[in-house]
């Protein structure tokens, strides 16, 4: 994701800026609470919580690779990242930087493979919760010899496959599709806490509303960005988006009819 991300020019670019943004999310994702158990003379377990320790480190990289970037005047170039040229850059030309320069983009590979894992270990639990809630086939409840949902995971698969199939593997393309269906999630999101603050807090709610109000503002500010500078890029996001919707509605009026088709009446004796 980050080779992704600074690949694209620098932020004095609107839409270049918005992509990088979106360029944060699939590391980030990385940085969920993870407990581990530290035992001390078997009677005392400390649980420690990583998240914060995880996204110091996030915003450490991310910092210092946009101000490398500026710092070393580095533009786009055809065929090669922003994040290789800097890797050039900084190691040099020698037997030693040569090496070096490999095994950093084998590392940016590791981490774009980690990335990458972002939707196989999200989607199959959103596609669960909505087949709970009536919104997606029952067939994605179940799990698999694996202990995981694997319809779900297949079904993403094919998804990507056919995505690529569409866009002959260009990612340039892609990444537009990427941003908006982010961004716009997130925007929504934001914007419901805003109004969840407001109810919980009355007229106090801007204290704790503030993180909300600004991700809400960055958000909406970079989904103007892509329809005011990407909309022919990005415009596929919104028919899809309405089929979708139109679909799950249908799938969760069909359960709705065959509950009620199903149900016992009060007249009828047990």
């Amino acid at each position: 994701v980050l080779a992704r991300m600074v690949s694209i020019s620098w932020p004095r670019d609107p839409p270049a800026s918005a992509f990088q943004s979106a360029g944060i999310t699939g590391v980030s994702h990385r940085t969920r609470p993870v407990g581990f158990l530290i035992v001390e003379f078997n009677l005392i377990v400390f649980i420690v919580n990583c998240k914060y320790f995880y996204k110091l480190i996030l915003g450490f990289l991310f910092a210092g690779i946009t101000f490398l970037n500026y710092w070393m005047g580095i533009m786009p170039q055809h065929g090669e990242t922003i994040l290789s040229q800097m890797a050039q850059g900084i190691l040099g030309n020698s037997f030693l930087g040569h090496l070096g320069y490999y095994i950093f983009q084998f590392s940016t590979a590791l981490i774009l493979a980690v990335a990458a894992n972002t939707g196989f270990s999200a989607f199959p639990m959103l596609a669960y919760n909505m087949a709970k809630n009536k919104y997606m086939p029952h067939l994605f409840m179940e799990k698999g010899d694996r202990l995981g949902y694997s319809n779900g995971i297949l079904t993403l698969a094919f998804g990507a496959m056919i995505l690529l199939l569409i866009f002959n593997g260009n990612t340039e393309r892609l990444i537009p599709l990427y941003t908006i269906g982010v961004f716009v999630p997130f925007a929504l999101s934001q914007t419901g806490m805003i109004l969840h603050w407001k109810k919980e807090k009355g007229a106090n709610f801007l204290k704790p509303a503030l993180a909300n109000i600004l991700g809400a503002i960055i958000c909406y500010a970079i989904v103007l960005i892509l329809l005011f500078f990407r909309l022919s890029d990005i415009w596929p996001f919104f028919p899809i988006i309405l089929v979708l919707t139109l679909l799950f509605l249908a799938i969760h009026s069909h359960y709705q009819k065959v509950a009620q088709q199903l149900r016992l009446y009060e007249g009828i004796q047990k």
